[in-house]
């Protein structure tokens, strides 16, 4: 599993901790993840108004300029309700106010390993089990709201322009749009690049083939050599992760 995390915090120190803890839990439990360091609320906010996206953001609340929750606040305001905040703060001041800005959790310093290991199962398992993520479809001059979990995979049709097939569980759809998009989209949801042209969910992948991926489903999804260690290497992450949980 990928995640891409963001701390942002003007003590070095909180910083450190976290970023330490990371790496631990990234080795113990087989997770990817991304980490990106902000000593201030603004340089956080460039980065997301730069549509750079975060599963996860450690906050402090008393940080120079803007702090935490005004942090939180224009984040939110942005219209992402998606990524999950963590309040890192040394007084329990903040803690009521954190509720409206929809924090996953307010953590007071220091920070125990333990601790912090709790709540990172508890986001992770979030994440796996969350089944209310809908996806936008534009077609037929209509717009469908899709389960992410119900897209087996979407592939790119070469012979017309711009045109991709939305292959679900149960049936088929087909619209316009381009495939790099579907990808930036989707691959926080465990899509992965199978070849030039097609996006697959893992969640699907019944075998891995010299030349091919076979789903659940049944389709055979061709496999580039390129992509092929790559796609490897995720699926392995990505069903040792589920046996951990």
């Amino acid at each position: 599993m990928y995640l891409s995390v963001a701390i942002c915090n003007d003590d070095a120190e909180n910083i450190f901790t976290i970023k330490e803890y990371l790496e631990q839990f990234e080795l113990e439990y087989d997770i990817d993840f991304s980490i990106s360091l902000f000593t201030s609320g603004e340089k956080l906010l460039s980065q997301h108004n730069n549509a750079t996206f975060f599963h996860l953001i450690f906050l402090g609340t008393e940080m120079q300029g803007k702090n935490g929750l005004e942090t939180a606040t224009v984040i939110r305001s942005r219209g992402d309700f998606y990524t999950k905040i963590i309040f890192i703060s040394s007084q329990p001041d903040y803690m009521q106010d954190s509720f409206n800005v929809q924090a996953f959790h307010y953590l007071m310093t220091p920070i125990t390993y333990p601790t912090f290991c709790n709540i990172m199962q508890r986001i992770i398992i979030q994440y796996q089990t969350d089944q209310t993520v809908k996806f936008l479809i534009q077609h037929d001059g209509t717009e469908e709201l899709v389960n992410i979990n119900d897209i087996t995979y979407i592939e790119a049709l070469k012979p017309q322009k711009r045109t991709l097939h939305f292959a679900l569980k149960d049936r088929s759809i087909y619209c316009k749009g381009i495939l790099q998009r579907q990808k930036e989209e989707l691959e926080r949801y465990n899509f992965v690049t199978s070849c030039r042209g097609f996006l697959v969910n893992m969640r699907y992948i019944l075998f891995i083939n010299k030349t091919s991926i076979t789903l659940t489903t049944g389709a055979e999804i061709p496999l580039s050599r390129r992509c092929d260690r790559e796609i490897h290497r995720l699926f392995m992450k990505h069903i040792i992760t589920l046996q951990n949980y």
